[in-house]
């Protein structure tokens, strides 16, 4: 947008001899522009540019499910702004969670360990040699299940995160200017989807 100031606000400051009159001025690190012609005596056009200015784009490849916002309507930082389809990904975490949630098998091998130590006695224990065979592979039975259900919470985590990428967010607060794809459109990973100022 151009910017048009008054020599009256500089001269006092600068004086008169300081300040030639109406020059073109760079405003918020704008691009120079010259006075248009018949421009009013006395003022400066200079184009604004924003602080900051970001382009906002999808982390991951899909179709455009919501847009939550319009152009020049203002957001916080963290708002949402638009949406992919998540279907698989609402599907892949799903699986993911019903693995980490899986707790019988460890449940089933602690027991079975608790059983086989809880059965043997004092007399037929020996403290300082290895315990039997049947107690050694229960031990391995709960350290693997315990291992599982590890990997599977990380799984379930992994797919989380996954899931929230297909969310645009807002990086800080400002306004959106325009908006480059519309509901129903693919878009690419790392695709401009709307600019933020």
């Amino acid at each position: 947008a151009a910017l048009w100031i008054s020599n009256a606000l500089f001269a006092p400051l600068v004086g008169p001899a300081a300040w030639p009159g109406p020059v073109a001025a760079e405003a918020a690190g704008g691009d120079v522009a010259p006075p248009a012609a018949g421009s009013p005596s006395g003022l400066v056009r200079g184009i604004v540019r924003p602080a900051r200015r970001a382009e906002l784009a999808a982390a991951v490849p899909g179709v455009i499910a919501e847009v939550f916002v319009g152009e020049g309507q203002r957001v916080r930082a963290g708002d949402p702004i638009a949406r992919l389809d998540d279907g698989a990904a609402r599907a892949a975490l799903a699986v993911a969670v019903a693995a980490a949630d899986r707790r019988g098998a460890l449940a089933l091998a602690e027991a079975r360990l608790a059983a086989l130590e809880g059965g043997r006695s004092p007399e037929s224990a020996d403290i300082s040699g290895p315990p039997p065979a049947p107690v050694r592979e229960a031990r391995a039975r709960v350290l693997a299940a315990r291992e599982d259900l590890a990997v599977a919470a990380a799984a379930a985590t992994l797919e989380r995160r996954r899931l929230e990428q297909h969310v645009v967010r807002a990086p800080f607060d400002g306004r959106i200017v325009r908006i480059h794809r519309d509901l129903g459109e693919a878009i690419a990973t790392g695709e401009p989807l709307a600019v933020l100022v």
